[in-house]
């Protein structure tokens, strides 16, 4: 049985968390202070000089897909965290024995309350755009007003640009592409128009076929046999 496993309650596993926190932020120079009992939404206070940063310390040991899934939610479900209330989220996840310090301003604006984190695999699917957070301890250092100047890593994703017709035919790379694709989709338009139900090869194939051969009765119509002279007679001199 590993260590976290051994406790019965989540929180008591919660408050071995909240010291492992108290005990990596004391080893790296910064003062604490713990607010006295749990009517406070702040778990741990972090003094550095002038500063007072309020820290809500969470955990996950739950490993889901390609990364540990840790939930941001209050224990009152109903109202989410508040900047006033907290500045910034600690999170733990105990099996790597990895932290990821995020600034509130960064989950509260965009009402983000769980968070795939620390990939154990690559993925495809999960981007893992909170990476950036992962041991960065030099936050407990910052100011609230400079916490708060953090954004959603959604937000900072470069949009897709929506190319218009006119872009379209006035650049040369996107007008050559275009009359590529525009010349391919009228050829196989033709080339379909006379076979019902053929792809664009055998549409071109049958095609040629129907001008040399009769049909599968076995004797040509009229105007085929007209055709067929024709283009079988040689020319007079």
């Amino acid at each position: 049985m590993k260590d976290w496993e051994k406790f019965r309650t989540f929180k008591e596993r919660g408050e071995w968390v909240e010291l492992q926190f108290m005990a990596a932020a004391a080893s790296r120079g910064f003062g604490l202070s713990k607010p006295w009992g749990d009517s406070q939404a702040y778990d741990v206070g972090i003094d550095s000089g002038p500063n007072h940063l309020r820290v809500q310390v969470k955990s996950t040991s739950y490993l889901r897909r390609t990364g540990y899934y840790c939930e941001f939610k209050p224990q009152d479900y109903r109202t989410g965290y508040r900047l006033d209330q907290v500045d910034l989220f600690a999170a733990y996840v105990i099996p790597e024995n990895v932290w990821y310090l995020i600034p509130a301003a960064v989950l509260v604006r965009e009402h983000i309350q769980g968070l795939q984190l620390c990939p154990v695999r690559h993925s495809s699917r999960c981007p893992y755009l909170y990476e950036k957070y992962r041991e960065a301890w030099g936050l407990l250092a910052k100011t609230r007003r400079e916490l708060r100047k953090h954004r959603s890593a959604r937000n900072n994703a470069k949009p897709k640009k929506h190319v218009s017709p006119r872009e379209r035919q006035s650049h040369p790379e996107w007008s050559r592409l275009f009359a590529g694709a525009k010349e391919c989709s009228g050829r196989g338009r033709r080339d379909l128009a006379g076979t019902p139900n053929a792809t664009p090869d055998e549409g071109s194939a049958s095609a040629t076929r129907s001008a040399s051969q009769p049909p599968s009765g076995g004797r040509m119509q009229p105007r085929a046999q007209a055709l067929s002279k024709v283009q079988t007679t040689e020319p007079v001199p």
